[in-house]
């Protein structure tokens, strides 16, 4: 090899050489200081949580309970951590990444809880840093109550595949008083039931929950302890903390028919050939059956009764899940005593047009305010559409399923009451609007008088005054009973100060009830069970009224 060439590629090789090292050391420059990646690395570290699931009651330990980690933020979904206790009721969260947390058990024949340090009602946030290690989460759990017993039918023999619901019934505003919600197991083959996880209270029980039974295992007449068929005779079961009531026998279970509802979805212009069909049925507007995504479906398993069918027209959309509402359609169907067809056409909702008028000598504007319309049913109460107000004080709500409905305006009814509701000249002050599929009820006016009452005092026991009462105002006419805004409720604050406000003109009892988790005030003859524990009242126009009232102990 000759000289010259040698040189040159050392030369070359050096001049590689040095922009490789220079582009080292530029990059090394440029990137994030070493104590930075460090400092990241240690903010990633993760920490331990643990402590332990005992007794409240002995402070045992609770083997075998389930301990979940909550993240207040989550950043992903999915599965929340949880552990389960060991025998002597420890748990261990390894590997939490720092951030806040809620911690909470459960366990068999115990009541869930969330972790908390006792220095507040809500659960307790457990904020870890970096590795940090935090001990002694500490959670008690009360014993579970239970209700077991037998149910046999009307000629008392035991009977299987009986749902029995354990549950406490509430009065709501205008003398409802459904059973929502409870626990519930079903009987098996020799009729025995049980029913755990109950907290301390006031029970009812009942049979035969389901208004659909697919499959036609068992279909049964709704029937409450020990074998009525109303609730508002039923028998009421005392459950105290960790204590099973047992032996109960529930008898008189009366089997009944179940039938089928054929329907079919008329839609007259889909829009896409991509449409698809959600069709309900709902009885007490609670839905009772599943989807189907056919124009066509059956559904088996109802009692006699009426239900509200709901159709669903739903077309591909940029939404998350790619699907949106298009339509919706009703219909109503009476089962009697054989299977039924019915058609629901999509679009046919019912409509309410109107105005709100404001009257008074207090002026306040309508506009902008939004008005609902609302159905009491067994179920509780249930708002089937709303709108905003216009400038102009009109409104306009459409798709309206099939029921009977009142008006309420939350946003005024604090300050003003409604005097006055007509349609079409048809008087609906007192009474609900009923309205069919399709309909269209126009021309309705609702004046609100901002012309209310107001009542103010204090609940005072042999001149003590008494915090936490429930103060009830009740209309001496049964009838205004059932109409939710006509009865009034407060709390008295810590001087046993109370006001009611927005009350209409009329004749009231006043009273001062302890607190009641039935609320059996909003009963409507609980007035005339405790008239002589009331304080009559006349309200004019306008009034501003100032009371003493003395608490009434005999209030069931």
């Amino acid at each position: 090899m000759h000289p010259e060439p040698r040189a040159t590629f050392f030369s070359a090789l050096m001049c590689v050489l040095a922009f490789l090292l220079g582009s080292l050391q530029t990059n090394a420059q440029s990137g994030p200081p070493q104590s930075n990646i460090q400092q990241q690395m240690t903010d990633q570290i993760p920490g331990e949580i643990s402590g332990h699931v005992y007794r409240s009651n002995t402070g045992g330990a609770i083997p075998d309970a389930t301990v979940v980690l909550e993240p207040i933020r989550p950043s992903v979904r999915g599965m929340w951590p949880q552990v389960a206790t060991g025998l002597d009721g420890s748990f261990t969260f390894t590997g939490v990444a720092p951030g806040e947390y809620a911690v909470d058990a459960s366990a068999l024949d115990f009541l869930g809880k969330a972790y908390s340090d006792g220095s507040q009602i809500r659960p307790t946030i457990i904020s870890i840093r970096p590795g940090q290690r935090i001990e002694n989460i500490d959670i008690r759990l009360d014993a579970a109550s239970a209700i077991s017993g037998s149910v046999y039918d009307e000629d008392n023999q035991p009977i299987g595949g009986v749902m029995v619901t354990a549950g406490q019934p509430t009065y709501l505003p205008g003398g409802s008083r459904p059973m929502l919600g409870g626990s519930g197991v079903s009987s098996d083959k020799f009729g025995h039931f049980r029913i755990s996880g109950l907290r301390p209270g006031l029970y009812y029980l009942r049979a035969c929950e389901e208004d659909r039974n697919p499959g036609h295992t068992l279909t049964c007449h709704v029937t409450y302890y020990p074998g009525i068929s109303s609730v508002e005779s039923a028998q009421v079961i005392e459950v105290t903390p960790g204590t099973e009531i047992s032996g109960i026998r529930f008898r008189g279970i009366r089997a009944e028919p179940s039938y089928t509802i054929n329907a079919t979805i008329a839609d007259p212009q889909p829009t896409s050939p991509q449409r698809r069909y959600d069709l309900t049925i709902s009885r007490w507007a609670h839905n009772l059956s599943g989807r189907s995504s056919e124009p066509s479906v059956t559904f088996d398993g109802f009692r006699a009764g009426q239900y509200v069918l709901t159709a669903w027209a739903i077309d591909p959309a940029s939404t998350e899940d790619g699907w949106a509402v298009s339509g919706r359609g009703y219909a109503t169907v009476r089962i009697v005593d054989k299977d039924v067809h019915v058609e629901v056409p999509i679009g046919n909702g019912a409509e309410i047009r109107g105005k709100v008028i404001v009257e008074g000598a207090r002026k306040i504007s309508a506009a902008g305010t939004r008005i609902f319309v609302q159905q009491n049913t067994e179920r509780g109460r249930n708002s089937a559409g709303s709108v905003i107000i216009d400038q102009k004080g009109e409104f306009t709500i459409r798709d309206i399923p099939p029921g009977r409905y009142t008006f309420a305006i939350p946003g005024l009814e604090r300050s003003a009451y409604q005097k006055r509701v007509q349609c079409s000249e048809m008087d609906y002050t007192l009474k609900a609007v009923e309205l069919d599929a399709g309909a269209a009820l126009t021309e309705c006016e609702i004046t609100l008088s901002t012309d209310a009452s107001l009542i103010q005092g204090q609940v005072l026991e042999n001149g003590k005054p008494m915090p936490g009462m429930v103060v009830v105002m009740i209309p001496q006419a049964r009838e205004l009973r059932q109409i939710e805004r006509y009865t009034h409720t407060t709390q008295s604050g810590s001087n046993g100060q109370f006001q009611l406000s927005a009350i209409a003109p009329g004749e009231y009892f006043l009273f001062a009830v302890p607190p009641q988790e039935d609320q059996s005030y909003y009963a409507l003859d609980f007035a005339d069970r405790n008239r002589g524990n009331a304080q009559p009242v006349s309200i004019r126009s306008g009034d501003t009224q100032v009371v003493s009232l003395k608490p009434s102990i005999k209030n069931r």
